[in-house]
């Protein structure tokens, strides 16, 4: 039957690539927040507008005009307070990809710091046997020099 053999560097491979996957989707994440604030600035720049127009209304107003501009504001606040959810939410996504990415490189630290153990106990035993053995050579040469003479 074959011997079983195990590799520490196949699943530290996997561990890197899980890795590098988490911090892809980090950076996506973090580029659709930085995307989600853009969009909520502008908006909140368009109600400033907005409002500034209205503050600048000055002597006989049509109510028409009024209205208008009063709705475009209603719409904008709307909108704002769809783009300030859609921010907070994808702030939570952010957080969550954070985590996960901690975890894998926690994960692989581990692994890392195990598979330098394992090679540690390899090569001490290595060297265990490789005196043991220089050992058994040197009895054998004095075992021999006592016997001729």
């Amino acid at each position: 039957m074959k011997k079983f053999s195990f590799s520490f560097q196949y699943l530290l491979d996997v561990h890197s690539a899980k890795e590098q996957a988490a911090e892809c989707a980090l950076q996506k994440a973090v580029a659709a927040l930085e995307d989600a604030e853009r969009a909520l600035k502008a908006i909140v720049e368009a109600g400033a507008r907005q409002t500034k127009v209205i503050e600048q209304m000055t002597g006989v107003v049509q109510y028409t005009d009024y209205a208008i501009h009063r709705r475009n504001i209603d719409y904008i606040q709307e909108q704002m307070s769809g783009y300030e959810k859609a921010c907070r939410s994808q702030a939570d996504v952010v957080e969550e990809c954070r985590v996960l990415l901690r975890k894998e490189v926690t994960s692989r630290r581990i692994l890392e710091n195990l598979c330098k153990r394992e090679q540690s106990e390899w090569a001490d035993a290595l060297q265990n046997e490789e005196q043991k053995q220089m050992d058994e050579l040197a009895v054998v040469r004095w075992s021999r020099q006592e016997i001729r003479k």
